[in-house]
């Protein structure tokens, strides 16, 4: 997995001297600028709320059914809708 970190973050360590810059500082400086930008987005964190024989995700509130067609229950550790990872547990009603 990436790390990522933040353009703002490394120029504000550059700027006070925490990283050692050469004479090159403005090129450094425009080069970390002119770096593409990542799109990342927060992991989202929920549970599955259990309903008779459905599940409900706590962040977006999508039904699934527990079983799948053969009958087997398809436990699935993230919801397939807005990505959130359940992590949480379940919640029975």
């Amino acid at each position: 997995m990436s790390d990522y970190i933040k353009k703002e973050d490394v120029l504000t360590l550059i700027d006070t001297g925490c990283l050692i810059s050469n004479s090159n500082y403005n090129k450094e400086i425009k080069l970390i600028n002119e770096l593409p930008s990542a799109d990342v987005e927060p992991i989202r964190h929920g549970y599955w709320e259990r309903d008779g024989h459905h599940i409900r995700c706590s962040e977006c509130g999508t039904y699934f059914c527990i079983t799948d067609r053969e009958g087997d229950s398809f436990p699935i550790n993230y919801c397939p809708c807005c990505g959130a990872k359940m992590d949480k547990g379940v919640a029975h009603r």
